[in-house]
């Protein structure tokens, strides 16, 4: 298994280097694997598997330069469905609790019976990035509220201001995976501070040149953005999916553009991680 790559992607780093580099380890992996499984008079079949994790915006540059990257063997780990996000955490409880009837008395237990009209583990999954590390930072953040309230169990504004720790954490994460691409992205997140949540091209475009952004890299930058799940595209009225697959952006960037010109204007929506931070108008 071969992990932290990301560490030496940093903001100096060489990406014209790094990028060729990490595809040939992709190769060696591989060849790794076949080498140990021959079998012959002097040596033995080895049965091993290897496994690299990498970020998805940094597997997005190397899949760019890949001569054919239809043939790359990857899987990208998804957690788009919520029951198996909150069943994450819920395991996680029950290795702590082994006297728990089940992980479901985590929300039953210690939370609050609503938020903002929903259930406190419906409202927690509708305001995360999809990733395990970040319910739990949410969760672990409402309880360290409640505890230093003197709250028995956590309330409805115990996970409100944990909503909003947790959406710094997340507008600083997406920085961090920025790192090699655009310098000013923290001005250009920042210009959608007290705005709505649904904008217009207009908009967008306003608020990328008020952050520095010169109009011909526009189009880059609004796509950095969706790719980064910062902003969502309206593909239906009404409905705006987030997405980081350069696969199925293109996909739903059709449908975008089908209704940008049935209505004259493209629309995006800023997802729910980060309004609470930005103090965006709901």
């Amino acid at each position: 298994m071969i992990d932290n790559l990301d560490r030496a992607w940093v903001k100096d780093a060489d990406v014209l280097q790094l990028s060729p580099f990490l595809l040939g380890l992709f190769g060696a992996a591989s060849q790794l694997v076949n080498d140990f499984s021959r079998q012959d008079s002097r040596r033995k079949r080895v049965n091993c598997t290897a496994a690299i994790f990498l970020r998805s915006d940094i597997f997005n540059r190397v899949y760019e330069i890949a001569r054919e990257p239809d043939k790359l063997a990857v899987t990208r780990l998804s957690w788009n469905d919520t029951e198996m996000l909150s069943h994450v955490l819920e395991r996680r409880f029950l290795n702590a609790h082994p006297a728990a009837s089940s992980g479901a008395e985590l929300w039953t237990r210690y939370f609050c019976t609503s938020a903002r009209n929903k259930t406190p583990r419906d409202y927690i999954l509708s305001r995360i990035l999809p990733r395990p590390r970040d319910i739990v930072y949410f969760v672990k953040t409402a309880i360290s509220v409640a505890v230093n309230r003197g709250h028995a169990r956590i309330e409805e504004d115990d996970i409100l201001k944990a909503e909003y720790e947790y959406s710094k954490y997340a507008l600083d994460s997406i920085m961090v995976e920025n790192s090699i691409t655009i310098p000013e992205l923290t001005n250009v997140l920042y210009e959608f501070t007290g705005s709505p949540v649904i904008v217009g091209e207009n908009e967008v475009r306003a608020g990328l040149g008020k952050a520095g952004i010169p109009a011909e890299k526009y189009g880059a930058v609004r796509d950095h953005l969706i790719f980064l799940n910062f902003i969502g595209i309206e593909i239906e009225p009404d409905r705006f999916v987030y997405v980081d697959d350069p696969r199925e952006v293109k996909k739903f960037t059709v449908l975008a553009n089908k209704i940008s010109e049935q209505r004259g204007l493209a629309r995006y929506q800023v997802h729910p991680a980060f309004r609470a931070y930005l103090e965006m108008n709901e």
